[in-house]
């Protein structure tokens, strides 16, 4: 019985990881967006019977991301009005910079969203860049 209670005690303190077949399906999910090229150092702790942590890093996909800043065709109006002027291409190329990190941001909440909505035993998710 003493074994029994340690084993139990020891996987409440350390954590139980999630079951294998939710935390495929949940990288699965993420690397569906094309903006996620793939889910590395993928973690995960049940906090209680229904209630999931899990943390993970991404690597990003260029061509995905550079795809979600071209929307409505950004880049071919940006070119058009910069192409005169060196100044107006630097201030283009800040402003450019500027949208990386916000549609980077952008995608994560809506991965965490989905990731939410299809395992809604899923509470706390940190998503994190590589």
């Amino acid at each position: 019985m003493a074994i029994i209670l340690i084993n139990k005690n020891r996987k409440l303190l350390i954590g139980q990881s999630i079951p294998i077949e939710t935390k495929e399906a949940i990288i699965e999910l993420m690397e569906q967006d094309e903006t996620i090229e793939r889910v590395i150092d993928f973690k995960s702790t049940m906090l209680d019977m229904d209630t999931y942590h899990i943390k993970c890093e991404i690597e990003c996909n260029g061509t995905g991301l550079l795809k979600e800043i071209n929307r409505n065709n950004f880049l071919k109006n940006e070119y058009e009005r910069v192409q005169e002027s060196y100044s107006d291409f630097l201030e283009f190329c800040i402003d450019y910079t500027r949208r990386v990190p916000r549609i980077i941001g952008t995608k994560i909440d809506a991965v965490e969203k989905k990731i939410k909505d299809k395992f809604p035993q899923v509470r706390h998710i940190d998503i994190e860049i590589n």
